[in-house]
């Protein structure tokens, strides 16, 4: 979690990037911690002992929700391109915290407004089971007895269980003041209010490897001798040759058996709740999100009306129909500018824009009336060869000037 001295945190000056951040009010969650990965099984020792059982995972944490954001914007009384922040914040903790500044928005810049759940920890790998001891090694053969067998290695001990992903933490809540005569201003918030991500499942133990069978006891061999008379009168020396069998290697342990608990990913955050309050005509009106507009249609038509676009004529577009998809109308008292980029072959008339109806209302569409002329750029051939053929696009711009933003 990100603690503030301050409810507003203000960035180091000298960012000039148009997506900084002039000021930041910061509730974020905190992330869950981790599951503690379980203990490996002890070895078993010699003489076959069995494999110890791997450790069980410890739980994974649950993600900390976020907390709660108030802020009011209105326009600077005394600067163009200011306005007054004033913002207080109610952390995870209860920590609450009040602030006040003026911030300066003529040249970009963003206020970012951050609640985001925290992420739920990842569950933890249970611990591995312990490999199983070697079989005892069985007695060498002597001349009096045959070698003894080798013992069973140990059976390895079975793995722990992992644990499961904790749930992400909730996204906070944010609300956002301003006066009827300063929604424009509702084109400086960058919020984030997205839920924690669940944690990712553990991992279960593996059973431990079986211990190897001891080896069997070593064979005897030895000799005698005995004499005997032979026909003719003679000693004559016999030698017999023993032996005593050794014994068998011993079989090996069993393998310990995997933990096999069902593991599953923590569930994410439920993303929270932005409301904008616009104070204004003795009443108080409550949207869950700002203007936001979509072009969805417009004609083009070459001047000489001939239906073929050529290097150095020009282009009438006209009939621009604009809707808006937000969630509140657009500004009662603003401009809102309709023009044509500069890109490719479009080159438009400089300083050239339309006027979008003010007060547009949420879901409504909007017939602008005038037209929006642009020069296709030139060309020159290098020599001869085939008729110049070139795709483009008319790009449009939507511009709120107040706010000094585009949409």
């Amino acid at each position: 979690m990100v603690y503030r001295e301050h409810a507003l945190h203000a960035p180091e000056d000298g960012d000039d990037r148009p997506d900084r951040a002039l000021a930041v009010l910061d509730v974020s969650g905190a992330p869950g911690h981790h599951g503690a990965p379980g203990a490996h099984g002890a070895a078993g020792g010699r003489g076959g002992g069995y494999g110890g059982r791997g450790g069980a995972a410890g739980p994974a944490q649950l993600g900390q929700s976020a907390g709660v954001i108030q802020v009011s914007l209105a326009s600077h009384p005394g600067a163009e391109g200011q306005l007054v922040l004033r913002g207080t914040t109610v952390a995870p903790s209860g920590d609450r915290r009040e602030g006040e500044r003026v911030v300066r928005f003529d040249r970009g810049g963003f206020l970012d407004l951050l609640a985001r759940g925290g992420a739920g920890g990842d569950g933890g790998r249970g611990g591995d089971g312990g490999p199983g001891g070697r079989g005892s090694d069985g007695a060498d053969a002597t001349r009096y007895r045959s070698g003894g067998d080798g013992g069973r290695g140990g059976d390895g001990g079975d793995g722990g269980d992992g644990s499961s992903g904790a749930a992400g933490g909730a996204g906070g809540a944010i609300q956002v003041r301003v006066g009827a005569h300063d929604t424009h201003l509702l084109m400086l918030i960058r919020k984030d209010l997205r839920g924690g991500a669940g944690g990712a499942p553990g991992v279960n133990g593996r059973g431990g490897s079986g211990g190897p069978g001891g080896s069997g006891g070593s064979s005897y061999h030895w000799t005698t001798t005995s004499t005997s008379t032979n026909s003719r009168g003679e000693t004559v020396t016999h030698t017999h040759h023993h032996s005593n069998s050794g014994g068998s290697d011993g079989s090996p342990g069993r393998r310990g058996r995997d933990a096999n608990v069902s593991l599953y990913a923590g569930a994410d955050g439920r993303d929270g709740d932005y409301t904008i309050q616009v104070h204004g005509g003795g009443g108080v009106a409550t949207y869950r999100d700002r203007y936001r507009l979509r072009l969805v249609g417009f004609a083009h038509v070459s001047e000489n009306q001939d239906g073929i676009y050529e290097p150095g004529e020009r282009v009438h577009v006209s009939g621009l129909r604009v809707q808006n998809v937000g969630g509140m109308p657009t500004p009662p008292n603003h401009e809102v500018r309709l023009s044509l980029e500069s890109e490719g072959w479009v080159w438009p008339d400089k300083e050239q824009h339309l006027v979008l109806p003010y007060s547009l209302a949420a879901g409504a569409t909007a017939e602008v009336d005038g037209v929006l002329t642009f020069e296709i750029g030139g060309h020159a051939p290098e020599g001869p060869g085939d008729p110049l053929r070139a795709i483009d696009q008319i790009l449009h711009r939507a511009a709120l000037p107040a706010a000094h933003r585009d949409f």
